[in-house]
């Protein structure tokens, strides 16, 4: 099994440990001025900084389980359209090897000798066959540029989270 193939492409990623809870000694600890009952400011602050990094370590493991799994439908696809291009192309050549010598038969019907007549049929399919696939590979080539391995949901809730804990940080 490859690093970039997923055992299960459906299963949901592993679970990210949760914030512990935090102890009534933790809860109460803080500035004096702080109203009984209610958390102060550094047991706050605590609960921020875990809720990020917890924030962080869910979606670092949504991201490499996004990454692994834009890889291996890339990889997977390629593979078959290799393996299938190369059977299709046994097909088409038996195929027009066969229509060059129809159409240099229809040559020498014309009245050219075997030879040339033979020749100038694998010559004109040759080139009907090198316009028709060269049109096919740039299709097949601009597909693969546009594909996009990067977890763009992934990295979209990143940027949102990061906004998020600007305006929280700045106190808006």
């Amino acid at each position: 099994m490859t690093a970039l193939a997923d055992p299960n492409p459906g299963a949901v990623p592993p679970p990210v440990p949760q914030r512990p809870d935090l102890s009534a000694a933790d809860r109460s600890a803080g500035p004096r001025s702080a109203p009984r009952g209610r958390p102060g400011y550094a047991t706050l602050l605590r609960e921020l900084r875990d809720d990020m990094i917890l924030l962080a370590k869910q979606e670092f493991a949504l991201a490499k389980t996004e990454t692994s799994r834009n890889a291996a439908t890339i990889a997977s696809n390629a593979a078959k359209a290799v393996a299938y291009g190369a059977l299709a192309l046994v097909g088409v050549l038996l195929i027009l090897v066969g229509l060059s010598f129809a159409l240099g038969w229809l040559f020498t019907e014309a009245g050219m000798l075997a030879v040339p007549a033979i020749a100038c049929g694998f010559l004109v399919f040759g080139a009907f066959v090198t316009i028709v696939f060269a049109v096919l590979l740039y299709g097949a080539t601009k597909t693969l540029r546009e594909a996009n391995a990067l977890p763009q949901r992934s990295l979209d809730s990143l940027n949102a989270d990061a906004n998020l804990a600007a305006r929280a940080a700045s106190g808006r």
